[in-house]
């Protein structure tokens, strides 16, 4: 629709139009050019993978994930594996039901609270 944003949200995931749900697999799909096509540019694809990424984030920069419990993009058992390669100086935050593009609506309250607590004090108490 012109004059509109094509932007994400829970239901206006990966550029459907405001108000339009996704149809069935659209939302794994949109990732499967990336995973076909980062082959023939980035040759070592692993080396960019977040598990593999993670791990190079220095033991002083703090890290803080946010997760969706329901999330089937980026899944909760895979936040948990990334936070077991930060655990020292990260935090991880499932929200139970919280799908990969609505956290903040999930719980606003506590979406607000971790992310103003985590960029004011860098660390965690």
């Amino acid at each position: 629709m012109p004059g509109q944003a094509n932007v994400a949200s829970p239901t206006c995931p990966l550029g459907a139009w405001p108000g339009q749900r996704a149809w069935p697999g659209q939302r794994a799909s949109a990732y499967l050019g990336l995973r076909t096509v980062a082959r023939l540019v980035v040759p070592d694809f692993q080396a960019i993978a977040p598990l593999r990424a993670v791990e190079h984030i220095p033991a002083t920069v703090p890290v803080l994930i946010l997760a969706g419990g329901a999330d089937d993009l980026a899944r909760p058992e895979e936040a948990h594996a990334l936070f077991e390669r930060v655990r020292s100086h990260g935090r991880l935050e499932i929200f139970p039901g919280g799908d990969h593009h609505d956290l903040p609506a999930m719980d606003p309250d506590r979406y607000r609270r971790l992310v103003l607590d985590f960029c004011t004090a860098g660390k965690f108490e």
